[in-house]
């Protein structure tokens, strides 16, 4: 006899909390990216994506406050049919210039995005081909494609070849990585994907969501980190993150743009992104441009975490960006780390399977230009007493 719906929830409960991988929720009454408040306790906070502070910058809350006024709180439908509002187009045209391309699309959110970019362009009879590590929202895109899907070891630009020569009789391949890893912190060589992917005639994407604001001279991604800008087909993008907002992106070609209104599921049957959401976003943008000393600051906190983190054994070299993953292996000892650090009034989240294989569990630093000097000693000292 099969399992009542109550039996089931019981026994996969029990499994998730015998196994280590119960997760629960903790509500924030307050914060301000570098300090939360929990239970009426405040936290130093190292687990916010907004890395560059914007979430709370003036310019930013302010544009969103006027497109409420605008607008109203929602789009009211999806865009297709009344909820194409001018400001999206706005952030639209922004978002291409930011990112060298003709064209650009606004969804609801990043997952959305690349749901919806990828079964847009891939479908039965075509190939997608995969790093190991890349994000759930890709790896949900590609088995919603129907696509044969093949995954090349991370960052391994051999056997990235391999899959591509292993895909040659299927109609179309995209191969896809992150730019930025949002577990690991690691970079992908978009050049060489980029390379390799035009030299087996397939179509290359990445996700920039981790990278956007972040990485590159101007904080434009990983295409000007590497010099070859415009040389990737598809460039997805998170709003949520540096861009201190809420939604997604899909930039490229102008018939790119023009495909996604047509075949996008997740475009055509979603609300419009909310009118002050889209506001903040654009308002960010302008934050970045004017106050390039945000990146600056933020990398120098990353140098000092960096710095901490190999000294006390942690780590064995840098990592180059805003995430300073810290493994430790079994979920039950990440869980007991979590916790002693949280006891000394610092979050660092715990990374845990699926999101990381079982038994690699590790902590996850996120660097903010907000952090302060005292506060990243806080970590140091509650990360010595937790882990040496």
């Amino acid at each position: 006899m099969s399992e009542t719906l109550s039996q089931y929830i019981r026994r996969r409960l029990t499994e998730a909390r015998e196994s280590g991988l119960q997760r629960t929720l903790r509500v924030v009454e307050d914060f301000n990216n570098a300090e939360v408040s929990i239970a009426g306790r405040r936290y130093t906070s190292f687990a916010s994506n907004d890395y560059l502070g914007l979430a709370r910058h003036p310019s930013v809350a302010a544009a969103a406050r006027d497109a409420l006024e605008k607008y109203g709180a929602g789009a009211g439908s999806s865009r297709l049919v009344i909820g194409d509002l001018s400001v999206h187009h706005e952030l639209e045209a922004r978002m291409a210039h930011f990112k060298g391309r003709e064209a650009a699309r606004v969804f609801a959110t990043g997952y959305l995005a690349n749901i919806g970019a990828i079964c847009a362009l891939v479908g039965p009879g075509d190939a997608v081909i995969s790093d190991e590590k890349n994000h759930s929202s890709i790896v949900d895109a590609c088995r919603l494609s129907r696509a044969e899907i093949l995954v090349y070891r991370h960052l391994d630009m051999d056997s990235l070849r391999e899959k591509l020569e292993q895909a040659k009789g299927c109609a179309n391949m995209l191969v896809i990585t992150e730019s930025v890893f949002s577990v690991d912190g690691d970079i992908a060589p978009v050049d060489q994907v980029a390379e390799l992917a035009r030299e087996h005639g397939a179509w290359s994407m990445i996700d920039e969501a981790h990278a956007t604001g972040i990485i590159g001279e101007n904080g434009r991604g990983a295409e000007e980190l590497f010099n070859c800008t415009g040389a990737l087909d598809v460039v997805m993008g998170t709003l949520s993150k540096a861009v201190a907002s809420q939604g997604g992106f899909i930039a490229g070609s102008r018939q790119l743009a023009e495909l996604l209104i047509n075949t996008s599921r997740a475009f055509i049957y979603s609300t419009g992104l909310a009118p002050a959401a889209t506001a903040a976003a654009l308002a960010a943008l302008d934050v970045m441009e004017r106050e390039p000393e945000r990146r600056r600051r933020l990398f120098e906190n990353v140098a000092r975490v960096n710095e901490m983190a190999v000294n006390l054994g942690l780590r064995k070299k840098p990592s180059q960006t805003p995430i300073v993953p810290l493994t430790i292996g079994p979920e039950e000892e990440a869980l007991r780390a979590f916790e002693a650090i949280l006891d000394k009034g610092v979050i660092v989240p715990v990374m845990r399977y699926p999101t990381v294989a079982k038994g690699r569990a590790c902590l996850r630093i996120s660097v903010s230009c907000e952090h302060s000097a005292s506060q990243l000693n806080r970590l140091a000292e509650a990360l010595k007493e937790a882990l040496s």
